[in-house]
């Protein structure tokens, strides 16, 4: 009745597989499955179920022991046959995964990696719609083209996931509540989303904001690199003090963004960006319906930082960095052929 299968072995232990109905179909029609390269199954019903720590227990550590609750978001899953003699199936390395509300409208785009081998594929959709790129000073290497992640929680309802394995499609529906324990309305649900958006228009900002950060420091490396490689001494001694300098004023923006690393031992930095950014996006992330107070005030906290971190990253674009890229200008640096000139970004 449930299509789920419960083990167990008279009061010691149970044990639960989730969602039959893919087994069944599969036991019922085998050959079926295997001529076609995508089966999609809708999924159990979903929740956004509340979490909380156990009674009397603020971190679970390992002597305690529990049992492990079942997989966040909806349950998905779908039957991948890969024929590698076919050319088009044998190239593919993902599969793609449109989110459709009720209404049509596509609220995320998802792409996971074909697995080795043929046969049944589990993975959980987190109820999410799409969210902005967080800002960071670390290059971005991903070569699937999935929308990033943390967007708002979807309004209870219907959803359809538009699967694509090269050329062949299929499609899935699952249905989303809100835990029972809940109490939000739609048009809490509709004020909790315009929160969001307002959010994203602060994120955004600050992650284009860093992306100059990062290429900054990604052209200074570059320079460095060729001097290296340079025997102009006079050159090489000429481009210290403008190094130095660029260097120290870069610094200075990092530590107020993400602070002093690799700290031993409880060390908080609470003043930096990023730990005010990490207090509200805990609230952010356990958001549901509309903001209360609190996070409101969190919020209010946010976004005063936010402005001053991309007003301070602004005064470094155009000074002292607009001055070490005239001198870059009149003092150019011969390359070798090992080398590629590296651009330097504009404000």
């Amino acid at each position: 009745r449930e299509q789920d299968l419960i083990l167990g072995t008279f009061g010691r232990s149970a044990w639960v597989l989730d969602d039959l109905r893919p087994l069944r179909a599969w036991s019922a029609a085998p050959q079926k499955l295997a001529k076609r390269p995508l089966t999609v199954f809708d999924a159990p019903l979903a929740r956004h179920a509340i979490y909380k720590e156990s009674d009397g227990i603020r971190f679970q550590g390992d002597a305690m022991f529990k049992g492990t609750n079942r997989s966040r978001g909806a349950r998905m899953s779908y039957y991948l046959h890969r024929d590698t003699t076919q050319k088009e199936i044998k190239k593919i390395k993902f599969v793609l995964i449109d989110v459709y509300s009720e209404a049509g409208t596509l609220l995320r785009h998802i792409e996971t990696q074909v697995p080795e081998k043929n046969g049944l594929v589990r993975w959980n959709w987190d109820l999410r719609e799409k969210g902005v790129e967080h800002p960071s000073l670390e290059k971005r290497d991903r070569e699937n083209k999935s929308d990033p992640g943390r967007g708002p929680a979807v309004t209870p309802g219907m959803y359809t996931l538009v699967y694509s394995f090269g050329s062949y499609k299929d499609t899935a529906r699952v249905e989303v509540k809100d835990d029972v324990r809940s109490s939000s309305t739609t048009a809490q649900w509709a004020e909790g989303h315009a929160f969001h958006r307002e959010v994203s228009g602060y994120i955004a900002p600050m992650e284009k904001a860093v992306a100059q950060l990062r290429e900054a420091k990604k052209t200074v490396d570059g320079i460095e690199a060729l001097l290296k490689t340079n025997a102009d001494t006079v050159l090489t001694k000429s481009y210290k003090d403008p190094l130095k300098a660029i260097k120290e004023a870069w610094e200075a923006r990092r530590l107020a963004l993400y602070g002093k690393e690799n700290q031993k031992g409880y060390y908080e930095q609470p003043d930096t960006w990023s730990s005010q950014f990490g207090f509200f996006s805990s609230y952010l992330w356990s958001l549901r319906g509309a903001p209360s107070p609190n996070v409101l005030t969190q919020f209010g906290h946010f976004k005063k930082q936010t402005e001053a971190q991309i007003q301070a990253i602004n005064v470094f674009l155009g000074e002292p960095w607009k001055s070490f890229e005239t001198f870059v200008l009149e003092h150019p640096i011969p390359l070798t052929k090992a080398l590629t000139p590296v651009s330097l970004p504009q404000k």
